[in-house]
């Protein structure tokens, strides 16, 4: 991997954004963002592809997360989230600008496309952290809150160690493994943030384009109630496919299918 353009967010923070140039005159522009636990290591053959298609491609590493070693697994609020990704979208220049949004990086997305709608012309949805099934039981929720009010900055593991969660793939399980960036634990801070913009989207309604990718052999997302979810809020031109038998990771899949169909569903964005 090449080195980052190191960026710099409102509150002074340095933000790892990973740049791709595109093949020719570009399209259009498309910003990346990860899962809770990836980084953009995970995603280098659908950044290369996106490229060579005609997009200039950008993946931000979320601060605390990727090759930064300091505040891992933390955030002021989810609020600096969603300013971090505006200043990385406005280093995309070429319009229309879509952005992209992987498991838990989902949410982030639509929050920013809600208060930052002047920079977003499209979202697409991988695999979308919208309704988790994998969640903690009540108690330690009710543990994380007290830790948010007494020790912000305690560690808590993340409930996503088994690499299978993600993909069946061998080869990735094995480089899930040996992963020495992937996440595996975040702050009670961070975590109680991550609840309220769940409670923040609820309110939300979108009219921009819309894709949703949905993996069939998921362990982590419910698909049912992300459907669900999807229509009622994702108002605007709007599609939605599954990939029956893809895990959550769908980078990892050999059948690269859906790569394909996010490169054509960008095209017909980057045509109207």
């Amino acid at each position: 991997m090449a080195e980052p353009t190191v960026l710099t967010a409102s509150d002074g923070a340095p933000l790892n954004l990973w740049r791709t140039p595109a093949r020719g005159t570009p399209c259009g522009s498309v910003l990346m963002l990860h899962g809770i636990q990836s980084h953009a290591g995970w995603y280098g053959p659908t950044r290369s592809v996106m490229a060579e298609r005609g997009w200039e491609t950008g993946f931000l590493d979320r601060r605390g997360s990727g090759r930064q070693t300091s505040g891992r697994g933390d955030t002021p609020n989810w609020m600096q989230l969603v300013d971090d990704i505006a200043v990385a979208l406005k280093e995309l220049t070429p319009r229309p600008r879509v952005l992209v949004g992987i498991s838990w990086g989902a949410k982030v997305a639509l929050a920013t496309a809600r208060k930052h709608a002047g920079l977003v012309d499209a979202v697409g949805l991988i695999a979308p952290g919208l309704c988790p099934m994998v969640t903690l039981p009540l108690w330690q929720r009710l543990g994380i809150l007290v830790k948010r009010l007494v020790n912000p900055g305690a560690l808590v593991d993340i409930p996503l160690s088994d690499p299978e969660l993600f993909t069946s793939n061998p080869k990735w399980i094995m480089y899930l493994e040996q992963d020495r960036l992937c996440l595996h634990q975040a702050t009670a801070r961070f975590l109680v943030e991550s609840a309220w913009l769940d409670s923040h989207l609820l309110s939300g309604r979108w009219k921009l384009p819309a894709l949703v990718q949905l993996a069939g052999r998921e362990r982590i997302i419910d698909n049912i109630a992300t459907r669900r979810w999807v229509r009622k809020r994702l108002t605007g031109p709007r599609l939605i496919l599954e990939y029956p038998r893809a895990c959550h990771t769908l980078e990892f899949e050999d059948d690269d299918a859906w790569r394909r169909d996010l490169v054509s569903w960008m095209a017909g964005v980057a045509r109207k």
